[in-house]
């Protein structure tokens, strides 16, 4: 099998859903030979899966400036790469890679991990206003992969 993918997660905390990932990954890399990894969050604190990324041969590009450039950038690397997939993990992901899905042509898949706006501590109004904007890209991705039935 000769594929290239690009998982695209704002950061690379050790989290649920990046975790979920580095699960995806181990597995994926046994059958793929090009992974790459774009992340562009400004979280840095805390315990990482950067390490684990690295082990695993995963080429891991962050771009932390701001997410207008991180966007010229994806954009500029979807022109010049071929994948086979572009992989999202998280709505700032599933929006951002959206946003490029428009002026370049490929193959989208959204992970949907949770019931985002659900959980304590996390911002209702954030995902309020996010929601319907999140909605479209999750309707024109290629696939969408819901980890449990309460997420559908």
């Amino acid at each position: 099998m000769n594929k290239k993918i690009l998982h695209v997660v704002p950061t690379l905390k050790k989290d649920g859903a990046e975790t979920q990932l580095l699960i995806l990954l181990k597995e994926l890399k046994k059958i793929v030979p090009v992974i790459d990894l774009i992340t562009f969050d400004f979280f840095s604190e805390g315990k990482s899966i950067k390490k684990d990324l690295a082990e695993l041969g995963i080429n891991v590009h962050e771009y932390k400036k701001n997410i207008l450039l991180t966007t010229v950038h994806l954009y500029r690397r979807l022109k010049k790469e071929n994948y086979d997939t572009v992989h999202s993990h998280l709505p700032k992901s599933d929006i951002l890679v959206g946003i490029v899905n428009i002026l370049v042509n490929f193959n989208h898949v959204i992970s949907v991990h949770a019931q985002y706006g659900t959980r304590k501590k996390e911002s209702r109004a954030k995902y309020f206003f996010l929601f319907p904007f999140w909605r479209l890209f999750i309707n024109r991705a290629d696939s969408v992969i819901a980890i449990s039935e309460k997420v559908k």
